[in-house]
């Protein structure tokens, strides 16, 4: 985890291709952030608003997004492999080619679909 992008995550709302792995961002609100392409690996975003977030290719396999908000959030591409999903809100938010391989879906079932 870079520091760095974390704390210009939180000014700016923007660390595309950043190294945010492990951070802990709950309960925090980052509603249209350009993340994209960010590594999110095992991040705690918990609670989170991610509304309308570009988080196009970034890998959030192993994060836990419970209630997280990510309605209109654009995932295409991204790893969500191991993710926690549960209770997380993605009204109208784009995953073409997202990757959900034992992703735990907000209804609490597991996604083993895009599993190799």
């Amino acid at each position: 985890m870079d520091d760095a992008c974390v704390k210009k995550l939180k000014e700016t709302n923007a660390c595309p291709e950043g190294d945010l792995s492990g951070a802990i961002l709950s309960e925090e609100d980052f509603g249209g952030a350009n993340l994209k392409g960010a590594n999110l690996e095992k991040a705690d975003l918990s609670w989170s608003n991610l509304e309308k977030a570009d988080l196009r290719g970034a890998d959030l396999s192993g994060a836990t997004l419970w209630e997280a908000n990510l309605s209109g959030a654009n995932l295409s591409g991204a790893n969500l492999s191991g993710a926690n999903l549960q209770d997380a809100s993605l009204l109208n938010a784009q995953t073409d080619g997202a990757i959900f391989c034992h992703t735990t879906l907000p209804s609490g079932e597991k996604d083993n679909s895009g599993c190799p």
